[in-house]
């Protein structure tokens, strides 16, 4: 349902968006990179469709990484706009 829901999100064409996301590491509940990867319509993604907005998914192994993957949708985000 959530892939459902992100799909149908993009291929609206009045919101116009892009989804990013960032999956933290875990012993007990790690990240669901495949879900995270369809959500964001990542290339990496086994679903990426090229018709819809890409998005980008950065897997941070734990918390001394997380900085760094929201820095790189940071800047991800900042060469769209220019």
């Amino acid at each position: 349902m959530t892939v459902n829901v992100a799909r149908l999100a993009r291929q609206d064409p009045a919101l116009k968006i892009r989804i990013f996301s960032i999956g933290l590491g875990g012993y007990l509940a790690p990240a669901d990179d495949e879900l995270l990867q369809r959500v964001s319509n990542d290339p990496a993604s086994p679903d990426y469709d090229p018709s819809e907005s890409t998005g980008l998914y950065v897997y941070s192994p734990d918390q001394t990484q997380l900085m760094q993957a929201f820095r790189r949708v940071a800047s991800e985000i900042t060469r769209l706009i220019q």
